[in-house]
């Protein structure tokens, strides 16, 4: 097996050596944007590991979707599975917080622990689970535990929005932050089934699946806020 550095050289490969782009080349055939969060209801949204409760814990302010320290209600997921999409949000995360938005989650997993590709979320400098994986592969961007964003992302702090991207086409996918590109990767390569199989991920048939997948927001028990969450579904036919 090669050795872990070649995870992060396939995503420095893939964005050109710097990670600069500013507009994806994924997204073809495009439809058009929805707005899944109104602003004022969670009427788009159920709770991960209670698919038939009221949802509890996750609330709306000022035209935010927040979630309170401990409150440990589950992930948020949005109503319907897609399968190629563009997902553009705005997220800010608690001193020391983590949370992420977890996609690809296969809907025979509805109801089950939701494993799936993760956008990593996390305060880089004050949550602890920054400095555990490999080469920094769960720090804020990053495919959590697969592939690390690069560590010069353009990244605001705690308390502070940012906006990600994230757009899933068919086998790839990208994760966007500020404006700038940071991870590009093929699920049906080689080189990314090597870096899965380097980590927690390495036995769980279920993960990077390709078809509809659900999307949800993470409740990683840590204050988090997301806002203008926008979605459209690419290869439109």
């Amino acid at each position: 097996m090669r050795p872990w550095g070649f995870c992060l050289i396939v995503a420095c490969f893939a964005l050109g050596g710097g990670g600069c782009a500013t507009s994806s080349k994924l997204s073809a055939s495009a439809g058009p944007w929805t707005s899944p969060f109104d602003g004022r209801t969670l009427s788009g949204f159920f709770l991960w590991n209670r698919p038939d409760a009221a949802i509890a814990g996750w609330y709306v302010a000022d035209g935010e979707i927040r979630l309170p320290a401990n409150a440990k209600c589950g992930d948020l997921a949005l109503a319907v599975p897609v399968e190629d999409f563009e997902l553009t949000w705005q997220f800010k995360i608690s001193a020391n917080g983590n949370s992420g938005v977890k996609y690809r989650v296969p809907p025979s997993r509805r109801g089950k622990c939701p494993i799936g590709c993760e956008y990593q979320i996390l305060d880089d400098n004050g949550h602890p689970d920054a400095k555990f994986g490999r080469s920094g592969n769960r720090q804020t961007a990053s495919l959590y535990d697969v592939i690390p964003a690069p560590l010069d992302k353009p990244l605001l702090p705690p308390g502070e929005w940012n906006k990600a991207r994230i757009v899933v086409s068919g086998s790839k996918a990208e994760h966007w932050l500020n404006g700038r590109l940071l991870v590009a990767y093929d699920v049906a390569t080689s080189d990314f089934k090597r870096c899965v199989a380097m980590s927690k991920f390495a036995k769980e048939a279920d993960y990077a699946v390709l078809g509809p997948g659900y999307i949800l927001f993470q409740d990683h028990n840590d204050p988090v806020a997301y806002r203008d969450i926008r979605l459209r579904r690419l290869n439109v036919k």
